[in-house]
């Protein structure tokens, strides 16, 4: 099956004008006509997404991400996203969205946390909690990069919202 957006390295990019397209329901105004970020909290953004495209268990196949591991990487994804928000101002529009991202971090650890014992099968659930934080991460992200004018590139783009047919 051929990976849509991809430029044949497995790299993708996609501007945000690109990325608006997808998220249904949603009218972000093009700057200059209504709200402009401010360029201090445009770099937060931006700087966090490119943190966010080299997290691997967003985006690679289910079968390849180790159970351990993808705790400790959405650990880390937490608390970015904790360090992120206090470096914006109370009234910054990207703080719901980060919200959003973190209590998927933390619902998808306090779920694997009743992992433990003979009769629960990890690798059953684990799949779909992990499914259901990407689609979280996919939304969010692809409503920041429109709001904030932030391309994407990598293979971030595999888990945003399909493209409106």
């Amino acid at each position: 099956m051929q990976q849509p957006f991809s430029d044949g390295d497995r790299r993708t990019k996609l501007t945000s004008q690109e990325v608006s397209g997808r998220i249904a329901g949603l009218s972000i105004p093009r700057f200059g006509l209504s709200w402009n970020p401010p360029d201090a909290e445009r770099k937060i953004i931006q700087r966090l997404i490119l943190f966010l495209e080299e997290r691997r268990v967003l985006y690679d196949p289910l079968e390849l991400e180790l159970f351990a591991w993808a705790s400790d990487s959405i650990l880390g994804i937490r608390s970015e996203l904790t360090k992120t928000l206090q470096k914006l101002g109370s009234q910054s529009k990207a703080i719901p969205h980060l919200k959003a991202m973190r209590a998927a971090c933390i619902q998808y650890l306090d779920q694997i946390r009743y992992l433990e014992g003979p009769d629960k099968l990890p690798w059953v659930n684990y799949f779909t909690w992990l499914g259901e934080l990407r689609g979280v991460f996919g939304s969010q992200i692809a409503q920041l990069s429109a709001m904030y004018g932030v391309d994407l590139e990598g293979d971030i783009v595999k888990i945003l919202p399909t493209p409106e047919e």
